[in-house]
């Protein structure tokens, strides 16, 4: 996942990480779209650190408090 020009889809790509690979896969992503509560309608694309300094979706949210802004 590191080498560069890739895309990947990940749907709750977190679920059952232990925090440190999660700390890890976060600093593979430079890239975030999310679609929302229930898909259907893109409600940010940015990166990841962007997400978290928003705070405007849920997604968004929970990093945050994982990095304690």
């Amino acid at each position: 996942m590191s080498d560069k020009g890739g895309v990947y889809v990940l749907d709750e790509p977190t679920t059952g990480l232990h925090l440190a690979d999660v700390a890890h896969l976060l600093g593979l992503l430079d890239w975030r779209v999310d679609s929302g509560h229930d898909g259907g309608r893109i409600v940010f694309a940015g990166r990841p650190a962007d997400l978290v300094a928003a705070r405007s979706t849920l997604t968004g949210e929970h990093p945050a408090a994982y990095v304690g802004t």
